[in-house]
């Protein structure tokens, strides 16, 4: 249990404790801001007798159980902050009044209440939204952001692969608009929106991303999820634009095929770095997993590029086995805390991935030395639908022309790939049916014809 002498009359942000939650804290009737980081058990309906209380910000500990009802007796409460916990059931409403609420990362259901606030963030549970009453406001209507939920892979796997590998490459340009970049197209990134799913204007959605949490600056808004270069960095450069995200920030990759992937992130720190407010002198530091792995820890963008908007990429190798790729940024509280802009959290320009070793595609094994197209078996090339190499999506179309292929062989009694003496280059069936194709001459390709 923590002892209760060590709080200071109004404040308990600077007591680093540990332990379970004391029933006795709830006689500290004069606090006013309640933030701990290595508590564990359940939230005890004491809390509900601090009447003063305007903060209470728990997130990150091991605190289970349900919200007590009595949180709704503290009627001074603007921000309640339980994100990343293990929390369950529903929200009581009596809660309603809180500006700010953050509980994302929890395993919390049931519906919400129905008058909330757009600052609260519910994410990464099983929530559901209660029709309203009021049609003429229906519009107007605060939308609190519960999306994703805590089952959100699974749906998504579901909805967009329906069971099938479809791509072995991701290009991603974290806050910028679609472009070409040493030599791949990178997808356009560019909602202002806590959670998104894209390339926007496709509909064979490849990714997603998820972003929670609160900037420390009051006068942040969704407008500050996308950042521009100010200068330093090349205008042609993947680095002139980043995502930025206050606490966590992450990107889903789907329907990857089977294999390991090389991992690119593309960073620059174009937030804290002008001089002439001062706000170069900041730092960010945050965490990278990937696949759930932490592969960085206490990262900062300037310490390692040496500079403020100076490019910088970060390369990891990554197995795919289920289709689907994480990505996940997060700040831990570490950093500039108090440096103009106070724009917190983990900053990210771009997203690559490309094949790193044999990859299970269709019926061919194929190896990376160029795409699909030089194999063990000497075969696969034929049967590979062009798509695999131009990064394009992969649909129903690509088994077709391998079908295709193999119909051809038996139509035409020849070999999709052969080998001739004195001749460097192999002849590829395929090639010449398109020639035979465009001088209307098919039956030509018929051994003996």
């Amino acid at each position: 249990m923590l002892p209760t002498n060590v709080f200071s009359p109004q404040q308990s942000e600077n007591n680093f404790l540990k332990g379970s939650i004391p029933l006795s804290l709830g006689n500290l009737a004069s606090l006013q801001d309640f933030e701990q980081h290595r508590l564990s058990g359940e939230i005890p309906r004491e809390l509900g007798k601090l009447y003063n209380l305007i903060t209470m910000e728990l997130d990150e500990n091991q605190l289970r159980g349900s919200l007590p009802l009595e949180i709704g007796n503290l009627r001074k409460l603007e921000r309640l902050d339980l994100s990343f916990n293990q929390l369950t059931g529903e929200i009581p409403k009596a809660v309603e009044n809180v500006t700010t609420m953050l509980l994302t990362g929890n395993m919390l259901e049931g519906p919400i209440p129905p008058l909330v606030d757009d600052n609260w963030d519910l994410s990464y549970n099983n929530f559901s939204i209660l029709p309203s009453n009021d049609s003429r406001n229906k519009s107007h209507a605060p939308k609190p952001n519960i999306k994703p939920s805590r089952n959100y892979t699974l749906e998504a796997r579901t909805k967009f692969c329906k069971g099938k590998s479809k791509y072995y490459s991701l290009f991603i340009n974290c806050g910028g608009a679609s472009l070409p970049f040493e030599g791949n197209q990178y997808d356009g990134d560019v909602s202002q929106a806590k959670f998104c799913e894209g390339p926007a204007k496709s509909k064979e959605k490849r990714w997603a991303y998820s972003c929670s949490g609160e900037f420390l600056s009051s006068y942040a808004n969704s407008s500050d999820y996308i950042k521009n270069k100010t200068c330093g960095v090349s205008e042609e450069s993947l680095h002139e634009t980043a995502r930025l995200c206050p606490v966590s920030l992450t990107y889903y990759g789907f329907c990857l095929h089977k294999g390991n992937y090389t991992v690119k992130l593309h960073f620059a720190e174009i937030v804290y770095s002008k001089d002439e407010d001062y706000s170069s002198s900041g730092k960010r530091i945050f965490d990278v997993y990937i696949q759930g792995e932490r592969k960085l820890k206490d990262f900062s963008i300037k310490d390692k590029a040496k500079d403020p908007n100076k490019a910088l990429i970060e390369e990891f190798v990554a197995h795919v086995d289920d289709n689907l790729l994480e990505i996940h940024f997060h700040w831990a509280g570490k950093g500039s805390m108090y440096t103009s802009p106070l724009l917190n959290g983990p900053l990210v320009s771009g997203i690559s991935v490309t094949p790193n070793s044999r990859i299970t595609v269709g019926f061919c094994t194929c190896s990376n030395s160029s795409l699909g197209f030089d194999v063990e078996n000497g075969l696969a090339r034929v049967y590979v639908a062009p798509e695999y190499a131009l990064g394009q999506p992969i649909t129903d179309k690509a088994d077709v022309y391998s079908f295709g292929v193999v119909a051809l062989e038996i139509f035409s009694g020849r070999s999709g790939i052969e080998y001739k003496p004195n001749q460097e280059a192999a002849t590829y069936l395929t090639d010449d049916a398109r020639i035979a194709h465009a001088r209307g001459k098919m039956f030509g390709l018929v051994i003996g014809d």
